[in-house]
C-alpha cells in the first residue's frame, strides 16, 4: 500500500481514491474495508471497500471542507492489517 501522500479535493467533486494492495497469494479471500474520518482520528467505522476496474477503493463525495485520513483495513485471516493511506485536504 503506498502511504505519506496528501491530496486535494473539491468538496464539489466525486473522486474515487484507489488503495494499491499487494499481497504474494492474491486477494481471494480477502476483504478490504475504508474509513475516511477527520484527521487525526482513528478509524472505528468501517464499509466495504469499492471495486473499480479490479481496483479496490474508495468513493469520496458530499464531505464538508477539511482534512481527513483514508485507512484501509485488510483482512486475510488470521492477519488484519490496518494502514493509513493518505491524507485528503476537501476544499
Amino acid at each position: 500500500m503506498e502511504g505519506d501522500s496528501v491530496t486535494a479535493i473539491h468538496r464539489e467533486a466525486t473522486e474515487f481514491r484507489p488503495i494499491r494492495i499487494t499481497s504474494p497469494n492474491g486477494l481471494d479471500g480477502v476483504t478490504v474495508e475504508t474509513a475516511l474520518v477527520p484527521y487525526p482520528e482513528r478509524a472505528t467505522n468501517w464499509q466495504a471497500a469499492l471495486v473499480l476496474d479490479g481496483e479496490h477503493g474508495h468513493l469520496i463525495t458530499g464531505m464538508p471542507p477539511g482534512k481527513y485520513t483514508l485507512w484501509a483495513r485488510i483482512t486475510d485471516n488470521p492477519e488484519v492489517i490496518v494502514e493509513d493511506v493518505e491524507t485528503i485536504t476537501i476544499t
